[in-house]
């Protein structure tokens, strides 16, 4: 169940998580429409991202790398896209949940042959651009493999 709450005399809201009797606080939200309150705002949301949804961040990331620097498209072309609904179609489907591994380790092989061979391709080649393009969440991805 989530609660607002208002703090004080300061403008500042609270989103909170209700367990039991105990209140967890998840992140503030500023009255104020900065730009700066809104990007703290989507960096402290980003962390409260489940394994499944930060999969499907990564995937995404790696997939417009590929597509802008290897295929020379500024925006995700039609097959891009379809991999891109693909990937995270199987991942949103994936058994294990946010116990879930990297697809590398995992015992269950969900991808159609042809569409493991295009996702393994841009893994190839988005995967150590990575590093210079989204250096945090690759090395996040690194430590979670």
């Amino acid at each position: 169940m989530y609660v607002i709450q208002r703090s004080g005399q300061s403008e500042c809201f609270r989103i909170c998580v209700l367990y039991s009797t105990k209140i967890r606080i998840i992140y503030p939200i500023f009255a104020t429409s900065s730009h700066k309150n809104q990007e703290k705002v989507q960096k402290r949301e980003r962390k409260g991202l489940s394994v499944i949804q930060r999969e499907q961040e990564t995937v995404r990331r790696m997939i417009e790398i590929y597509c802008r620097h290897q295929e020379g498209n500024p925006t995700l072309c039609p097959d891009c896209q379809e991999l891109l609904r693909y990937a995270q179609a199987r991942l949103a489907r994936c058994p294990f949940g946010e116990r879930k591994t990297t697809c590398r380790r995992c015992p269950i092989h969900c991808y159609k042959p042809e569409m493991k061979r295009r996702i393994q391709a841009v893994m190839r080649y988005a995967g150590p651009r990575m590093l210079f393009f989204h250096p945090i969440a690759a090395l996040r991805h690194l430590f979670h493999s």
